[in-house]
């Protein structure tokens, strides 16, 4: 419309001389007199009247600005349906601001669309104060890509895909936390559920956790499965995990993966293994992989192992390192299938995973391969493995090093079996050959006491290196599976 009539063509060239590159300047800006100013709105809003789009825009701005809402919306809707993208992101901000964001929304994505990156952030927050995580991610993503950084602080505060909390992403120092913080305080005051959520995650991440814990529970008033789970997680930093329990199911209720994960595992650590079946399967369902795992530790001590082993494999095929230990576990021990095993144990232990690297090493140790099950042992060990700690200490043995196999045993001692419900891990044949008889005495001595109280990590290393003779490797240790 406007394109085809001489007044808005006119318009346009006053525009260009009158307002610069930069388009209209707000009432009372720098750059003229009033008298000027007036002129030019005058101009606008006759080139609108006449049906050019940008002038529509131009007006429905100005109109904004000079507090008549109404007649704003008029304006910008008429020139976002003929396709103004300015109009389009003006109409958005403007719905937002009367507090209707359910009609903001359209307008804004056709505005990202046309490639307004200024609204990329507003619809990251949008989306993050309705509790979809998700969607405010990739929206939050494209801003920071576009140099927004208050979107890349905002983006590293929020939970990843497994429900942990992230760090802000690359803060430019104090100053832009507490200018975010004073933010998210504004509008965390006038009961918006978003800004809540944000603030208590930054409360969360610099440790003012019961601040944080408060403020997820305004948050989650409205039943947004996001906030009640990280209430439960504040609570659980503050209080410990069965603390936590009312705030996790509270959240599982609601449907939160990862809380139905918890309420899973607080169960199953109280053998309440039917109830926390449904929690783990519901939380598999929800994309929750680790679920997965804890499902296939409850199904094979349960004695199903085609069930536990179609859940370990449904994790592998997500990546899951535990997941592949587990299998490498099953297939060894449940069924006898040692070269399935043993290639488990590899992408395990490749993957970084601490009882896979143990396993590995002992497969090559099995084989008189002991270079390479020293060196997968050492791996183990420095991951923090008990398993990885005795068998390493074998190995070291055999070779006479006895003030470094002592060394690794007591680390093994004070690291103690790796979960609650595991079986320790069985430390394996003993190695070749007596080192010097001092060193190994000294490391006898010590596991006497700790052997003597119960403890069989200790009990069967002392018997290890009580009769330190032979070449023979049947079987160095499996690592139980990792719940």
């Amino acid at each position: 419309m406007g394109d085809g009539t001489g007044r808005g063509r006119w318009w346009r060239r006053r525009r260009g001389r009158a307002g610069g590159a930069g388009g209209p300047r707000r009432a009372g800006g720098e750059g003229g007199a009033g008298g000027a100013e007036e002129v030019l709105g005058e101009l606008t809003r006759l080139a609108a009247e006449a049906g050019d789009p940008q002038a529509m825009t131009f007006h429905g701005m100005a109109l904004a600005a000079g507090g008549d809402p109404v007649g704003a919306e008029r304006w910008l809707r008429a020139a976002a349906g003929a396709g103004e993208a300015d109009a389009a992101a003006g109409l958005g901000l403007l719905l937002l601001a009367r507090d209707r964001p359910g009609e903001a929304e359209p307008h804004l994505r056709t505005a990202a669309d046309a490639g307004r990156t200024d609204v990329f952030g507003v619809l990251g927050l949008l989306y993050l104060q309705r509790g979809d995580t998700d969607g405010a991610r990739t929206w939050l993503n494209a801003a920071a890509a576009a140099g927004d950084g208050r979107s890349a602080r905002l983006l590293g505060l929020l939970p990843d895909p497994r429900g942990q909390a992230a760090g802000p992403a690359g803060p430019d120092g104090p100053d832009d936390l507490e200018e975010l913080e004073e933010l998210l305080r504004r509008s965390a005051g006038r009961g918006d559920p978003g800004a809540l959520f944000c603030l208590g995650l930054l409360l969360a991440r610099r440790g003012d956790l019961a601040e944080a814990e408060d403020c997820f529970a305004l948050a989650g008033e409205s039943g947004d499965p996001e906030a009640l789970a990280h209430r439960a997680y504040a609570h659980a930093r503050r209080h410990g995990e069965e603390s936590a329990e009312v705030h996790y199911r509270r959240a599982a209720e609601a449907g939160h993966p990862a809380a139905r994960h918890a309420v899973g595992a607080l169960l199953h650590a109280r053998g309440e293994t039917a109830e926390a079946e449904r929690h783990y399967r519901l939380a598999a369902a929800g994309g929750h992989h680790d679920s997965l795992v804890n499902l296939g530790v409850l199904l094979r001590r349960r004695g199903d192992l085609d069930g536990a082993e179609d859940c370990y494999r449904r994790a592998v095929a997500l990546g899951d390192a535990d997941a592949m230990n587990n299998l490498g576990n099953l297939l060894r021990e449940d069924r006898g299938d040692l070269a399935g095993a043993e290639e488990w144990y590899r992408r395990a232990a490749e993957a970084g995973n601490a009882d896979a690297q143990a396993s590995y090493g002992a497969v090559h140790a099995g084989r008189g391969e002991w270079g390479r099950a020293e060196e997968w042992f050492r791996r183990s060990a420095e991951n923090g493995c008990a398993a990885g700690m005795i068998n390493l200490a074998q190995a070291l043995a055999r070779r006479g090093l006895g003030h470094e196999a002592e060394r690794w045993l007591r680390a093994a001692q004070k690291a103690g079996p790796a979960g609650p419900g595991r079986t320790p891990p069985r430390p394996g044949r003993p190695p070749s050959g007596p080192g010097p008889s001092d060193d190994l005495d000294r490391i006898a001595d010590w596991l006497g006491g700790p052997a003597a109280r119960g403890d069989e990590d200790a009990r069967a290393a002392l018997d290890m290196l009580r009769r330190a003779a032979g070449d023979g490797a049947q079987d160095t240790g499996t690592p139980p599976d990792r719940a």
